[in-house]
């Protein structure tokens, strides 16, 4: 039979060739998986490309609830930026990411009170090593938010003096057991940089002294208190923290800042590898104003060193988990939320909380509507001013990496995973 021929243009080719999808708006990066909102085109993303042209800063806020594939995500997204050359420094609250640690062949620390292992928070290593200053600032931020937290209150005016004081006569190896024996015994040059008497400095910074010797001889115990006794060479491509024995306890905020400034030293380094450091549920140090306001000085200085502060909790509810609404602590969590310019939203059954998310990112009805449908590994990419709705696809092997689920299932011929770590 003999059939006409029809002329028509190329515009609806990719009809007769499926296999051929058209390029997403993102070129470069890692591929997560195809854009529904584009017609599955492919989408990719690296925040170092996106830099300047869509974003001013390469930081990223994940949400999920339980069950939805954040923590998948998490763990993909790591391996994946690990093979485009980049280092990544975890905070593992809750122990799940050995197997990561074991695929990409880096040290897991197992941090826990009265272990063996420590690490020296105070500890001015990589670039810092040259920058005094850079450590100062570093180190300042960090004693602030732990001393105000523990205190339960901000520091008086004599106080933040009297600690900037101490920090500039400590050596940049100083642990902080030295910086104990300053608040108790100060030096003349600390009693000249306050402009008192000795006995005033004394009554000043006892509070303080008594309030850090308590931590690191209870619950900070055998993990802060002393040098670092790691081998930093083995952690030159990246390091997971395994914080698990102290998870959900009231030593996690405390525990957390540390080990996530002193993972901010080590990262902060003389070469121009890009690195990225994520913090698991961080709703543990965003439920004070202190701890957030820390949280965000480290976001506002990523950009400068090349490093992503990855930062993923379950809900906007958990930035305020413990704060009432509209308190400070709840306004500083959404001030960095706002401030981070990459957010990406897995799905959220809760309608309260889709009502939250959509007045605090200002979501349209379509995105909101878009978050209310999401199925396991979906999520609504929100990158500068452009929206995606993207499906995270995974291989088989990375699958058996990142199954978080896998204590639900039946234990027939599981595998031993072995860590590679320090104990």
């Amino acid at each position: 039979m003999k059939v006409d021929g029809y002329r028509l243009t190329t515009r609806n080719s990719a009809s007769i060739y499926p296999w051929q999808a058209q390029p997403g708006r993102f070129q470069e990066g890692i591929i997560i998986g195809p854009d529904d909102l584009a017609g599955g085109a492919v989408f990719c993303f690296d925040p170092w490309a996106l830099y300047e042209k869509v974003i001013t800063s390469p930081n990223m806020f994940v949400f999920g609830q339980p069950g939805k594939g954040k923590s998948s995500f998490l763990k993909t997204y790591l391996m994946r930026e690990f093979a485009f050359d980049r280092n990544i420094y975890v905070i593992d609250p809750k122990g799940e990411y050995g197997p990561v640690g074991e695929a990409l062949n880096i040290p897991v620390v197992y941090l826990r009170p009265g272990g063996t292992v420590k690490v020296n928070p105070l500890q001015a290593f990589g670039a810092e090593a040259d920058n005094p200053s850079a450590a100062f600032i570093r180190r300042s931020e960090m004693m602030t938010a732990i001393l105000e937290v523990e205190l339960g209150r901000e520091l008086q005016p004599a106080e933040k003096q009297a600690l900037s004081a101490a920090l500039h006569g400590i050596s940049l190896t100083a642990t902080l057991g030295d910086l104990i024996k300053l608040f108790f015994d100060p030096t003349p040059e600390m009693v000249e940089e306050m402009h008192t008497t000795r006995p005033a400095v004394i009554q000043i910074t006892k509070s303080l002294g008594y309030t850090l010797d308590r931590l690191i001889t209870g619950p900070l115990q055998g993990m802060f208190d002393g040098e670092t006794t790691l081998n930093m060479d083995q952690a030159s491509r990246g390091l997971i923290i395994n914080l698990e024995s102290v998870f959900d306890t009231t030593a996690m905020r405390p525990v957390m800042v540390c080990a996530t400034s002193w993972i901010s030293g080590l990262a902060v380094k003389k070469d121009r590898r890009q690195k990225i450091i994520a913090v698991d549920e961080a709703w543990a140090i965003m439920d004070s104003v202190e701890t957030t306001r820390w949280l965000q000085a480290r976001a506002k200085l990523s950009r400068a060193h090349g490093i992503q502060l990855l930062i993923a909790t379950h809900g906007i509810s958990d930035l305020s988990a413990q704060a009432s609404a509209g308190s400070e602590a709840a306004k500083q969590a959404l001030g960095l939320l706002r401030d981070t310019e990459t957010k990406v939203l897995f799905g959220q059954d809760n309608h309260d909380e889709i009502k939250q998310f959509t007045e605090a990112l200002n979501l349209s009805e379509r995105e909101a509507k878009i978050v209310a449908s999401l199925r396991q590994g979906e999520a609504l990419w929100r990158v500068g001013r452009y929206a995606f709705r993207v499906t995270h696809l995974r291989t088989a092997n990375e699958q058996r990496i990142t199954d978080t689920s896998a204590n639900m299932k039946p234990k027939k011929n599981k595998r031993k995973t072995r860590e590679r770590a320090w104990r």
